[in-house]
């Protein structure tokens, strides 16, 4: 078969895309419940407040004043005229801060909770409907991307934002997430100081200002994050120029619960600094997916906290192999387990590489190994995590306010083979654990799907279309099509007895297509040295030799056909 790659293993490829009232009450009237999670706190800046219920005409229908601050107050006979509830503190005779949200009296009652300190400029405000997050007295709803750590910031000073321009600007997102600098290098010129975290976020914070967004800060927290340190790290970012933009901090990434009393002690001195009014911001810390007998602990160990994040996933493949018991379940696991506050999912995306529920492939010999779905159903999973499982009315009732896409800069770790969790691709050499830094897309890297699926829900526009990959003839959910290899409906087959080729295609509509071929089976007698199949061997690890790309040889000898790449033999393909 002079028309094909000559391989005896299994092959996968890797796609790079480029480019009225109810019954026992009075219909005209209702009680309005307000209370405060957070009293203590408010009133250390408060004394007293006043309450204004207004129509949908903005007429003040009932009014109690100079009210001591307390945890809750109720208003028993309001007008179901009533729309809107303002609450304003307090301090002497002068005005520190104030707070609202939307109410309907027609079935004879609302509860109205104020999160967090009211007294900032970002509200935490729940109703009857759910929890929603208002900033200057306007509803809005996170729509979010983080930026991550980088190593190679410890050697390249500087180089942590270079990704951040142009291509976040497009996407139509609101808040940026900062996960902050491990403190372990001391000094103000090296990472992990207050003075050079300080530093960074500064830049990404004058970014933020420039095009209309919020910050989420990141408090790195490890053995050696000192109040002290702390201290220091958020008065250089109060005195920030544009420390209006930021949104809130986040105290610690995943920390062990043996880290909790920490976090909780952190969360303390930073609101001990946010006087006046005007620098107040959420508290929160971020965890990995809560399960509900675990809102007992966090309730316990770190009550201080005015909401908490989330880091979980949803992924669904097909009928025969969806998703579960990650971000689908969280809202009703938090609500199931009594957690009363607000939340963010600050990181949502597709499939983790080892969920136990995806489709396998059997390599020769009868071994499994997990492939990753393709880019364009991993797209869809994407929006189906925002609009499904993050801001539906099920989500905000249990508490969501939002979510923020994981790393929306380069790869976590670089360049992986066969995966789609990244909203990119860099193909670059493989650093695993290094975000490479972005220079204004002078670097090489391509655009997934996700991101146009995104840019979607945010509102954001790119402009030119991400291919599309099409199921072909044996319907592969990843989108490879290939007589050898095992799918939904086929077992796969092993090469017959001298046979020196196989053939495989992807098809796809719409734009410009690169993908690379890599050999992930076979043995030394095969001549190939990287056994998937031998002891201790892990193919979705992220450094190990455990594939053989070929790509690099053979991207040359593919055509597109028929609205198909295919291997076609010529003078510049490899004999």
């Amino acid at each position: 078969m002079r028309n094909c790659i000559v391989l005896s293993g299994v092959i996968a490829a890797s796609v790079l895309f480029g480019c009225g009232g109810n019954a026992g009450h009075n219909a005209s009237e209702g009680t309005l419940t307000i209370g405060h999670l957070d009293a203590a706190t408010i009133a250390t800046s408060a004394d007293t407040v006043n309450i204004r219920v207004l129509d949908r005409n903005g007429k003040v229908i009932e009014a109690k004043d100079g009210v001591p601050v307390q945890d809750s107050y109720s208003l028993p006979n309001v007008s179901s005229r009533g729309k809107k509830v303002e609450v304003t503190y307090f301090k002497g005779a002068t005005v520190v801060g104030d707070a609202g949200a939307e109410i309907d009296l027609q079935d004879g009652k609302e509860e109205v909770t104020l999160g967090g300190n009211p007294l900032g400029p970002y509200d935490l405000v729940a109703n009857d409907r759910g929890w929603s997050l208002r900033k200057a007295g306007t509803p809005t709803v996170i729509k979010g991307v983080g930026f991550d750590y980088t190593r190679l910031d410890q050697n390249s000073s500087g180089a942590w934002f270079r990704y951040v321009d142009p291509m976040i600007t497009k996407l139509g997102a609101n808040t940026i997430r900062l996960y902050g600098i491990p403190w372990t290098d001391g000094g103000a010129g090296t990472p992990g100081s207050p003075a050079y975290q300080a530093q960074d976020v500064s830049k990404m914070l004058e970014f933020a200002a420039k095009n209309r967004m919020q910050v989420l800060v990141g408090v790195f927290v490890d053995g050696s994050a000192t109040a002290d340190r702390v201290t220091q790290f958020v008065n250089l970012v109060r005195a920030d120029p544009n420390f209006g933009s930021v949104f809130g901090w986040c105290v610690g990434n995943e920390v062990p619960s043996s880290s909790f009393a920490q976090v909780d002690q952190l969360t303390k001195t930073i609101k001990g600094l946010m006087k006046p009014a005007a620098n107040v911001r959420p508290v929160m810390t971020a965890l990995p997916s809560v399960s509900s007998g675990f809102v007992a602990t966090i309730n316990s160990t770190m009550p201080s906290l005015d909401m908490i994040g989330i880091n979980t996933f949803y992924g669904s493949f097909d009928a025969k192999h969806s998703g579960g018991g990650y971000l689908n379940t969280q809202a009703a696991s938090l609500k199931s387990g009594g957690w009363k506050k607000p939340w963010v999912i600050t990181e949502y995306y597709s499939y983790d590489i080892q969920s136990p529920d995806m489709p396998y492939q059997v390599l020769n010999g009868g071994n499994k190994y997990m492939l990753e779905l393709n880019s364009t159903l991993n797209a869809q999973n994407y929006a189906n995590s925002y609009s499904k499982y993050i801001v539906s009315a099920a989500a905000k009732q249990a508490g969501s306010i939002g979510g923020f896409m994981l790393n929306y800069g380069p790869p976590h770790n670089s360049k992986l083979v066969a995966s789609w969790l990244q909203p990119f691709a860099y193909t670059g050499a493989f650093t695993p654990f290094v975000n490479p830094p972005w220079n204004k897309g002078a670097d090489s890297y391509l655009r997934f799907a996700a991101t146009d699926a995104i840019a979607t829900l945010y509102g954001g526009s790119f402009g030119s279309v991400c291919p599309q990959i099409v199921r072909d003839t044996d319907q592969d959910p990843q989108g490879i099509s290939c007589d050898f290899k095992a799918t939904l409906n086929s077992p796969g087959k092993k090469l017959a007895a001298g046979q020196t080729g196989v053939t495989a295609s992807v098809l796809a509509r719409s734009g410009s297509l690169t993908f690379r071929w890599y050999l992930i089976g076979g043995n030394s007698a095969d001549g190939f040295s990287g056994n998937v199949a031998g002891p201790g061997i892990n193919p979705q690890a992220y450094s190990q030799p455990t594939t053989l790309d070929l790509g690099g040889d053979f991207l040359g000898c593919w055509q597109w056909h028929h609205e198909k790449y295919r291997h076609v033999h010529g003078p510049e393909c490899p004999r």
